[in-house]
């Protein structure tokens, strides 16, 4: 009996560390695009953003995207699963929603873009998912744009600067 009770409370030790540490991975921090780990699908690179500083707490997510061109949009996203409405700097509205991944490894952004002239017509949804490698050093955003025309999937490789 006391082997059982041992055996339970080491899984539940093992469960709750895992899950502790799970829920402390950090965005934060000033990232670069690495263009030769990064597949862009045929698209310019230029359709994202050339370096993103995060600064994530508790309870949000401050993304400054910064441009190939020069220029950068802040945005803000709550963690708790609300969706939320930015205003991109060309006037088009961008709903999202960002929500954990089960075990807290990544991170799923949810948007839906509408068109400039017309602020209630969808232009097209955006599936993102943000994870690290490299001991943290690896930001990676799996961005699938979803078209009437089709899908394109951009894999974008970030370094930790």
């Amino acid at each position: 009996m006391n082997i059982l009770k041992s055996i339970i409370t080491m899984c539940l030790l093992l469960g709750c560390t895992h899950v502790v540490s799970a829920q402390n991975i950090n965005f934060s921090g000033h990232w670069a695009i690495n263009q030769s780990q990064s597949d862009f699908a045929g698209q310019e690179p230029a359709v994202m953003y050339n370096e993103l500083i995060v600064i994530q707490t508790k309870d949000s997510l401050q993304v400054e995207g910064i441009r190939f061109a020069g220029g950068s949009t802040k945005l803000s996203y709550p963690l708790n699963g609300q969706s939320v409405i930015n205003k991109l700097p060309d006037g088009r509205k961008m709903a999202a929603t960002i929500s954990w991944s089960s075990v807290h490894s990544s991170l799923s952004r949810n948007s839906i873009y509408y068109l400039s002239d017309q602020p209630d017509k969808e232009d097209y949804q955006s599936k993102e998912v943000w994870t690290l490698s490299g001991g943290g050093k690896q930001l990676t955003l799996n961005r699938t744009f979803v078209r009437t025309s089709g899908n394109v999937i951009i894999n974008a490789v970030y370094d930790k600067q």
